[in-house]
Parts: structure tokens; C-alpha cells; sequence
């Protein structure tokens, strides 16, 4: 945040995932800054002068795990987003070094990733983690979360992405064998007659238990957490009904939480309702930030990102101007505009996956962005509405390319030569490949 700066590899990776809309140079850039001058390679959160913001009760220099924010997951759409390899090859050691750390420092006796304390999870004191609803107490022989195990497996599969984009093929085996074995640890903690992932206690032996009587942002934090979500990343299933359960307060409070629920839910194909929770939480945060007067509403303050997007904002008393508060965007443009990066990186591919509500579903309503920047192209895509589906205009302002577009395997657009202006249907809240070459 503007007020107080810090380096913390989460939400640095999420931020410079978003300044990649409109400067992929300058946040590809910060990011490598984040690996390359860290003091160790967990990247401990330091303030702006070095000194250390996370220290646990035990002295440990903690820095953001693997699951807050999901930061390999930041990593890779924006190199999908560039499939700039030179920066790749730059960032690929880093991140290596930073799983490698996690997995000689923050593993039990038997394996399982754990925190070192709740700094590390960003869940600050959360009972769920820590009994004691402390930040820094030693947690490390008391729970094994759920979405370290999902998330350690997903950054293994990422790492196994970007040693076979360098050609680093022996590579690849290792983090595929790190992938396999924390996949399985995932699946140990599907409770199949909760329905659900659950944290395993350590001492005893057994699945956590709702702890009720130590609420957390006034939830019972033991039962649901958005974050028993994260095996969805990986490709596990889970009842759609459980990952709905979460899409409230306090998890559509916090940017932080937000993305997640929206990513893990995308991940699932669960376009639409995806939709329907970006387009509510964009409206309630945009009448707020974009507001021309401070009468009405004394913080946060007009023009800038709130720490947090409370339902009253005249409970607001987070900081302004703080990097997550914008996630908006990321919102807007991946989840309800629906521009997403495509994980084929042999070609000019993009994904589609508009998902408007139903009250923005207006018969010649036209919604549009311009100047996307997406691996090398500037150029603007609309949508506007018809009674049957959406109605995709793409202009390349004068870099003319063919164009397909593929639907469940079959393509439903196709041009005979290059042009500057395609035009194709599309369906809302469905996936659907672009194509240029």
C-alpha cells in the first residue's frame, strides 16, 4: 500500500498480473525485482527500507506461502499472457529455488507442507490455523491445511510447465513427482462423507472440527474457508454446492479471498455464477471509488483502491490506496468480460468465456474493451447482445490475421484470408478458443 510499502511475493505477483493489462514490461519486471532481491528465497515481506515485516515467535523470516493469492498461478497466466521466454528463463530459477525452500523448510516428519505461523497463510490469526488466534505463534506441528497440499501440487505442475517451455526436459520428472505426491495428499483430505476438503490435526489425528465458539470475521472459520476450495485448481472434484457456500461475506469482502473463490470456481467451468458475483462486487466497489465527492462518504477516498470492500461502507476502516483493493479489474476483464489466457503456447490462442448476468443481458446492448494487449496484439473486442447468444466483433487495427474459433472440439467460426475485423456468435457463460495466425 501507498501509506506503508512492502514486498510480499502474493499479492505483488496478483498486482503485476493486473499492471500487465497495460504495461507487461514494467511488471514482468517487478516481478523478477520480488525473487531477485530477496534476502532468502522464501521472499520474506520486508517494509521499504528492508527491514522485516513477518518475523514468527520463534524468530523465522516468513514470507506468503504458496496458497495466498496464488501466486504460481499469477506467474503463469502472465507469461501466457506474453509467452515472453527470455523473462521466463530469468524468473523459472527463482521460482524453482522459492518451491524447493518450501519443501525443505515447511514440510512435518511425514511430508505434508504446513505454516510456519499465520503471517505465512495470510489469514492473520485465524482459529482455523492456530487455536490461539495469534499471528506468530509456531503452527508447524499443529495442522496440515488443505490448500497447501492443492496449491503445492498446482505451483509443482506450473514449474513442470515452465522447464518444458525452456526446454529444461530434466526437469520436468521432478516437479511432476512433487505434482503426483501432493495431489495425493490432497485427496486424503476429502472427507467423502462431509463432501468435502478438511484440515487435518496433527496431535489428534483427525479431521478439524467447527470451532464456533472462535469466530473468525464472523464465521465459524473451522467449517468454511475459501480457501478448502483450492483443490478446483488442480482439476479435483467437489460438490458445486460447497464452493456456492462460500460466496459471501467475508470471503467476497477481501480481494484476496475474492480471487480466489472466482479462480477456483473458473477453474471448475462454473462461468455463470462466476459472472453474476464479478458483476456484483465490480458495481458495489466502482460506485464508491469512482464517486466525484467525499460528502456523502468520508473514506475510502475517491480515485484510489480500498484495502477492502465492505457491503456498508460506512464501516470502512481499511487503508486506501492499497494494491489488492484493484482487483476489480482482474474481475472485469477475466471473469465478467470473459479474456482469459490460453495454456496453448505453440500459437496465437486466447479463451472466451463472457459471463454477463442476466440484468446486463439487454437485446442491443454492446460491451467492449479497447486496447487489450495480449502476446504482442493491441486491439478491441465487443460483444453485443442477440436473443440467441452474444455477438463477437474483434478489430486488429490494421495487423490482419485469420481467425478460428473452436467450441467443445469443433469450429464454429472460420475466415478464408486474413482481415483486420472478424465478426462470430458466440454463447454467453460457455468457453470458447480464438485463434489468429
Amino acid at each position: 500500500m501507498a501509506a506503508w510499502p512492502r514486498v510480499v511475493l502474493a499479492e505483488g505477483t496478483l498486482d503485476m498480473l493486473r499492471l500487465a493489462y497495460a504495461n507487461p514490461s514494467t511488471a514482468q519486471r517487478a516481478v523478477l525485482s520480488l525473487f531477485r532481491a530477496a534476502p532468502r528465497p522464501n521472499v520474506p515481506c520486508v517494509f521499504q527500507g528492508g527491514e522485516d515485516n513477518m518475523v514468527a515467535g520463534d524468530g523465522s523470516r516468513c514470507g506468503t506461502s504458496p496458497a495466498w493469492c496464488l501466486p504460481f498461478l499469477n506467474l503463469e497466466l502472465l507469461f501466457l499472457r506474453t509467452l515472453d521466454r527470455h523473462w521466463l528463463g530469468q524468473v523459472y530459477p527463482y521460482a524453482a529455488a522459492y518451491l524447493e525452500w518450501w519443501l525443505e523448510h515447511r514440510v512435518d516428519a511425514q511430508g505434508w507442507v504446513v505454516y510456519k505461523c499465520t503471517w505465512e497463510s495470510g489469514e492473520d490469526g485465524n482459529p482455523r490455523l492456530d487455536p490461539s488466534a495469534s499471528g506468530d505463534a509456531d503452527i508447524s506441528g499443529h495442522v496440515r491445511p488443505v490448500e497447501l497440499q492443492a496449491t503445492m501440487a498446482h505451483a509443482a505442475s506450473v514449474l513442470a510447465l515452465f522447464a518444458a517451455e525452456l526446454g529444461l526436459s530434466s526437469d520436468v520428472p521432478r516437479w511432476r513427482r512433487v505434482e503426483h505426491d501432493f495431489r495425493e495428499r490432497t485427496r486424503q483430505l476429502y472427507d467423502a462423507t462431509a463432501g468435502r476438503y478438511r484440515d487435518w490435526l496433527i496431535g489428534p489425528g483427525g479431521f478439524q472440527e467447527p470451532c464456533p465458539d472462535k469466530p473468525y470475521w464472523g464465521i465459524d472459520a473451522c467449517r468454511y474457508s475459501a480457501q478448502s476450495l483450492t483443490p478446483l485448481l488442480i482439476g479435483e472434484p467437489l460438490d458445486e454446492e460447497e464452493i456456492w457456500r462460500h460466496a459471501c461475506p467475508p470471503w467476497t469482502l477481501w480481494p484476496s479471498w475474492t480471487v480466489t473463490l472466482v479462480e477456483l470456481a473458473a477453474a471448475a467451468g462454473l462461468y455463470a455464477a462466476i459472472g453474476t458475483l464479478a458483476f456484483e462486487t465490480i458495481d458495489r466497489v466502482y460506485r464508491v471509488t469512482t464517486r466525484r465527492d467525499v460528502g456523502s462518504l468520508a473514506r475510502p477516498l475517491p480515485g484510489s483502491s480500498p484495502e477492502f470492500w465492505p457491503v456498508d461502507w460506512r464501516t470502512y476502516g481499511g487503508s486506501d490506496a492499497y494494491g489488492w483493493g484493484a482487483t476489480t479489474a482482474n474481475l472485469l476483464i477475466r471473469h465478467l468480460f470473459g479474456f482469459k489466457e490460453s495454456r496453448v503456447t505453440d500459437a496465437w490462442v486466447a479463451q472466451l468465456t463472457p459471463a454477463f448476468p442476466p440484468m446486463l443481458l439487454v437485446t442491443g446492448q454492446r460491451y467492449g474493451m479497447r486496447s487489450l494487449n495480449y502476446r504482442g496484439l493491441r486491439f478491441d473486442l465487443s460483444y453485443t447482445v442477440l436473443e440467441d447468444g452474444l455477438l463477437a466483433e474483434l478489430d486488429l487495427h490494421g495487423s490482419p490475421r485469420q481467425c478460428a474459433v473452436h467450441h467443445a472440439g469443433e469450429i464454429v467460426y472460420t475466415s478464408a484470408d486474413p482481415a483486420d475485423q472478424h465478426d462470430f456468435l458466440i454463447d454467453n457463460a460457455a468457453a470458447f478458443g480464438l485463434h489468429l495466425y
